[in-house]
């Protein structure tokens, strides 16, 4: 074989190394690229959260955990996940998981995910914010570790929190249907793990679930689709108006859309509630309008018969359902009407709701207050479980002082 001259050799040599080199670099920037830099910082949604602290982790952790976590899909999750069998719940329930899966991904420095497709995929009405886009995550596959958690947090689940704090799992999945928040937000080793993660100093008194819930939901979700719809056309109708709202939980008290193992109120009472409600709407002045849902189409009737059905903002009498009771693309207009009625209760200027029912309770949370028995403005319906087991008829119990109709004031 003829060899080249030696400057030839030279030249193809130095166009061999600059072939490598541009290789080098094309790679380097393939690999460079593919790590996610933390983005700039996003503005809050417009309530804010009333722990500063908190405030400040979320946005910390956004900035440098999640928001980058999106064009990095193997980064490491907490993944919430509503699963076909045990701890699915009602859209309170999955609430409450949700929140506890947030907080547990700021937590341990993770990336959220969301799997929820019952009875239809949750993005399909509420979508992910740009402050928090989490993850749409898959079904948790086999080598997932998985915690189910569904008693209260101080008397189980805190084992569990002790467990995930020393998991070094690349994804964790949380089955689970209760508050954590104020069991973590108030243990040390969140301050300690918010402070060596976001340098973010978490001091004075702890935040709390219902001080801080509003302002979660605002930065996790924004509602789209039928469930935007629906929401539109009543706030549309709504105008200027006040807005009276009324949630009843009837549970095994009355005839109710579907199975429960609970009593809440009893059709005695309904009545009675209607003759409060009354009161709430003259009290609003002239312009007002109403938002009434039950899990009993027959006690919301009976309520309404005290009412101009013409006032309601949205007419929730048809299609009442648990969430979990119901599966298919069938039931999504009714999933979407759940959603649509949920976030109506931001915008209540009065509203009676069942205490022990989390759907009404978060509701009220919505508006952003921080106390859950002295709401301005807003009234409780309290049944005492006591009393159910001894057999006696519930106490109906309103939290202002001033109505003529108080039971046993207000406390929380």
């Amino acid at each position: 074989m003829k060899r080249l001259p030696p400057q030839q050799r030279s030249q193809s040599r130095f166009a061999v190394l600059g072939l490598l080199l541009a290789c080098l670099a094309v790679f380097l920037w393939r690999v460079l690229s593919a790590v996610p830099a933390a983005p700039e910082p996003l503005p809050p949604p417009s309530m804010p959260c009333v722990h500063a602290g908190l405030e400040a982790a979320l946005a910390e952790w956004s900035r440098t955990v999640q928001r980058p976590a999106s064009r990095f899909p193997k980064s490491r999750k907490w993944i919430y996940y509503v699963n076909t069998g045990l701890g699915r719940g009602g859209f309170a329930d999955r609430l409450n998981g949700v929140m506890a899966s947030l907080i547990m991904a700021v937590h341990t420095g993770r990336a959220l995910g969301i799997y929820w497709t019952s009875p239809a995929p949750l993005q399909d009405a509420l979508r992910p914010t740009e402050y928090i886009p989490w993850a749409i995550a898959s079904p948790p596959p086999a080598s997932t570790v998985t915690f189910d958690c569904l008693n209260y947090y101080f008397t189980n689940c805190s084992k569990v929190h002790d467990a995930v704090l020393a998991s070094r799992e690349h994804h964790i999945s949380l089955v689970a249907n209760t508050n954590w928040l104020d069991g973590v937000l108030a243990d040390p080793r969140f301050a300690h793990d918010v402070r060596a993660r976001y340098s973010v100093l978490i001091a004075g008194v702890p935040a709390t679930y219902a001080s801080s819930f509003a302002c979660l939901f605002q930065r996790l979700f924004t509602p789209t689709g039928t469930t935007l719809a629906m929401y539109t056309r009543a706030l549309a109708r709504l105008g200027d108006s006040k807005l009276n709202c009324v949630q009843l939980r009837l549970g095994l008290g009355g005839k109710q859309a579907w199975n429960d193992s609970e009593s809440f109120l009893n059709m005695t009472l309904v009545a009675r509630v209607a003759q409060r409600a009354k009161m709430s709407e003259r009290a609003l002045g002239n312009k007002v309008k109403l938002l009434a849902t039950s899990d009993s189409a027959h006690a919301l009737d009976v309520f309404l018969s005290a009412f101009d059905v013409g006032a309601l903002v949205m007419d929730t009498r048809a299609g009442i359902m648990h969430i979990d009771r119901v599966h298919g693309s069938q039931y999504a207009r009714e999933f979407s009407a759940t959603l649509a009625t949920f976030l109506l209760f931001a915008h209540c200027d009065a509203a009676i709701v069942t205490e022990r029912s989390g759907f009404g309770r978060l509701g009220v949370w919505l508006k952003g207050s921080p106390r859950r028995s002295e709401l301005d403005g807003f009234f409780f319906l309290a049944l005492r479980a006591s009393q159910v087991a001894l057999g006696k008829a519930p106490l109906i119990r309103f939290c202002d002082s001033d109505d003529p109709l108080n039971d046993s004031g207000c406390s929380s």
